[in-house]
C-alpha cells in the first residue's frame, strides 16, 4: 500500500471531493501516520486550493461563475480536517494568507466560518486586519463595479485617487454603485466593519497602474550573431519573465491568465502561484495581479488596460519581432546556447515565428470584429511537494 501524501490531499480538496479526503485520512491512519506529520495540509493550504480549482467549467460567463460562493461540500471539505489543523503562534499573527481569497471573491459565507477558528474567535486587539480590508474595498471597487457614476472612471483615474473612508455615507455609495451596475451588494466589507477590521486611516489611496510595453532585443551566441527578443509590461513588478501570448489573450476573453512566468514557461518557477484575473469592461480590461505568496502581506496590484491602444502596441511590437526573425532565418540553435524558450522569449526558430504569427491574427480578428475562437487551456502551475 502507497503511503499517503500530501499532494494527495491537496488534489483531493482541490476537486471538492470529501468523500475522498475521508479515504485518504482513514489510510493515514491505518499507517500510522503521526499528526505533526507534512502530509497533513494547512488551514492556507486548503483554503488556496478550494479556491484556485473552483469554478467548475459551466455554461454561465466566467464572471458570473467567478464571483460565486463555495460550494457545500468545501464546507464538508474544511470540517473533515479541521482537527488537523496547527493554529501556532505565527498562524496566529499571519491571518492574511487563509483570509486573502474568501475576500477577494465576496464569500461571507466562508469568512463567517473562519470567525468560527480560534485564531480569529480571540484575536488580540492588537491584531489588526487593516491590510485586507483595504484589499477588499480595492477589490470590489476595481474589479466589480464597471463604471462609477459621478465618480472617477478608467479612462481619466488619477493615479492616487483617495476614497474617504472617514466619510459617512461611503458604504452605502458602494450599495448603492452595486445595485445600479446590478452585482451583489459587498457584504463581505460589511462583515468586516462589524469584526473591527477597519483601517486605522480614515483614507484609503486606491492605486491603479497605466501598461506600458517595451521591445527588448539582445545578442547571444558565442559570436552574438543570433538574436532573442520580448515583449514586456514594465508596469508588472516581482517576476522574472512574461508572455506576451497571455497578456493578448487577457484583452480579449475574461478569465485567469499567466502572464507572469518564467523564461522557461513555467509560472512556478518563478514563485508564480496565482494567476491574473482578467475582466473587461467595454473598451478596459482590469487585471488583478497578485505577485507575491508572503503570508503577511501579499502584493497585489491593479492594472487598467485600454485594450485597443495595448493591442496596437502589441501588434506593432510583434511586427518588429516577425521581420527580425525573417531577416535572421530559421538558423538551427547552437547546443551551446542553451534550448529555444517560445514561451517568454523569441528567437529566429519556427516555434517563435507561429507564435507571433497566431498573436498577430488573434488582434487582427478583434479589430475586424470577428468572433475570437476559444482559447486552449493553459496547464495550471504544478505543485510538487516533498514529504520528510
Amino acid at each position: 500500500m502507497s503511503r499517503v501524501s500530501r499532494y494527495d490531499l491537496l488534489q483531493a480538496v482541490s476537486w471538492h471531493d470529501a468523500e475522498e479526503v475521508r479515504s485518504l485520512l482513514r489510510k493515514a491512519k491505518r499507517q500510522h501516520i503521526p499528526l505533526s506529520d507534512r502530509i497533513y495540509p494547512t488551514l492556507p493550504e486548503v483554503i488556496r486550493s478550494l479556491y484556485n480549482h473552483y469554478p467548475q467549467p459551466g455554461k454561465e460567463p466566467f464572471a458570473e461563475r467567478y464571483w460565486k460562493v463555495l460550494p457545500d461540500a468545501a464546507y464538508e471539505i474544511l470540517e473533515v480536517l479541521r482537527p488537523f489543523y496547527d493554529f501556532g503562534e505565527y498562524v496566529k499573527l499571519c491571518q492574511n494568507h487563509f483570509l486573502y481569497q474568501p475576500l477577494l471573491h465576496g464569500d461571507v459565507r466562508m469568512l463567517e466560518y473562519l470567525w468560527t477558528l480560534d485564531p480569529l474567535k480571540y484575536r488580540a486587539f492588537q491584531q489588526p486586519l487593516g491590510q485586507l480590508f483595504r484589499a477588499a474595498v480595492e477589490d470590489f471597487c476595481w474589479m466589480r463595479l464597471p463604471d462609477w457614476k459621478g465618480l472617477p472612471h478608467d479612462k481619466d483615474i488619477p493615479a492616487d485617487y483617495s476614497l474617504d473612508l472617514g466619510a459617512k455615507d461611503w458604504l452605502e455609495t458602494l450599495y448603492a454603485q452595486a445595485e445600479r451596475c446590478r452585482i451583489s451588494p459587498p457584504e463581505h466589507l460589511e462583515f468586516l466593519l462589524k469584526h473591527d477590521c477597519m483601517l486605522n486611516t480614515s483614507e484609503l489611496k486606491l492605486q491603479i497602474h497605466q501598461p506600458h510595453l517595451e521591445l527588448r532585443e539582445w545578442r547571444y551566441g558565442p559570436s552574438g550573431a543570433s538574436r532573442a527578443w520580448a515583449i514586456t509590461d514594465s508596469r508588472f513588478t516581482h517576476h522574472q519573465g512574461e508572455d506576451c501570448g497571455e497578456m493578448v489573450k487577457a484583452c480579449l476573453r475574461d478569465g485567469e491568465y499567466w502572464p507572469l512566468t518564467c523564461v522557461c514557461g513555467f509560472p512556478e518557477c518563478a514563485g508564480v502561484a496565482e494567476p491574473v484575473l482578467s475582466l473587461i469592461f467595454g473598451e478596459v480590461a482590469r487585471w488583478r495581479v497578485t505577485a507575491s505568496e508572503d503570508d503577511r502581506d501579499p502584493i497585489v496590484y491593479y492594472l487598467a488596460v485600454p485594450v485597443e491602444n495595448y493591442l496596437r502596441d502589441m501588434d506593432m511590437q510583434l511586427e518588429v519581432v516577425e521581420r527580425g526573425i525573417a531577416e535572421d532565418g530559421f538558423a538551427p540553435h547552437d547546443p551551446e546556447d542553451g534550448p529555444d524558450h517560445p514561451v517568454a522569449e523569441f528567437s529566429a526558430s519556427p516555434n517563435s515565428l507561429k507564435k507571433v504569427r497566431s498573436l498577430r491574427e488573434l488582434i487582427r480578428r478583434k479589430f475586424s470584429g470577428e468572433e475570437i475562437p476559444e482559447f486552449e487551456k493553459k496547464p495550471e502551475p504544478i505543485t510538487i511537494v516533498i514529504d520528510e
